[in-house]
């Protein structure tokens, strides 16, 4: 499959060409690889207003959001939102609401 990711910030597009069967963590891990700065990232991926959980094959993704099979021909292109806040390998960083120690609510992660 030709994808290009289409990233949130500054960084160029990048191109790659992956089996169908490629899971969602394994992009992740190969992005890394190509782009070095964005090792510390968090990277979020979007196909479709939809976001791509790790589990998930490049294939489903594609049929899932847009009835499409993984023969199609062309370049197909993922959302890649980049972020600074730190989070551990397969998880995804807390966003939302939550209770401080004096029970007051906070904003995290937006």
């Amino acid at each position: 499959m030709d994808i290009t990711i289409r990233f949130t910030d500054n960084e160029s597009d990048l191109n790659l060409v992956l089996p169908p069967d490629t899971t969602v963590f394994e992009l992740r891990k190969k992005i890394k690889r190509e782009r070095p700065n964005l090792e510390s990232s968090f990277l979020r991926f979007i196909k479709a207003g939809r976001i791509l959980h790790d589990s998930q094959t490049l294939g489903q993704s594609f049929t899932e959001t847009l009835n499409e099979t993984p023969e199609n021909e062309g370049t197909r292109f993922i959302h890649c939102l980049v972020s600074d806040i730190e989070a551990v390998e397969g998880q995804e960083p807390m966003v939302g609401l939550f209770l401080d120690k004096s029970s007051s609510l906070k904003l995290n992660g937006i």
